[in-house]
């Protein structure tokens, strides 16, 4: 499996494409192989986008009753969480925690 996975890795690197059932495949891989693959994904990334990595952040502007209903969010009013409550902060600590983010490398 190893060398599939680092022939279809070349082939990206060449400019090539992964085809579909080749994805496919991969997802099927455990084991020793998987971390191989992980390997070669990195080699991917590295090639297209080297190894600097850009930092963004956010902040909890506002908490809880959120209308909408994502089955992943515990902020959602749709679920009892036990999610802090609190109204949409001020425009004040949003620009501090932008500085503060800023002056800790964020690019965002």
């Amino acid at each position: 499996m190893r060398s599939t996975i680092a022939a279809i890795a070349d082939r990206i690197v060449d400019g090539g494409r992964i085809t579909l059932d080749e994805a496919l495949n991969l997802t099927i891989i455990r084991g020793n192989d998987l971390l191989f693959l992980f390997a070669e994904a990195a080699r991917i990334k590295e090639h297209f986008v080297g190894t600097q990595v850009h930092l963004c952040s956010i902040i909890n502007a506002k908490s809880g009753r959120c209308p909408e209903n994502c089955a992943f969010c515990a902020q959602s009013a749709h679920f009892k969480t036990d999610t802090p409550l609190f109204p949409l902060v001020n425009e004040d600590q949003v620009v501090q925690c932008a500085k503060e983010a800023q002056a800790n490398g964020s690019c965002c």
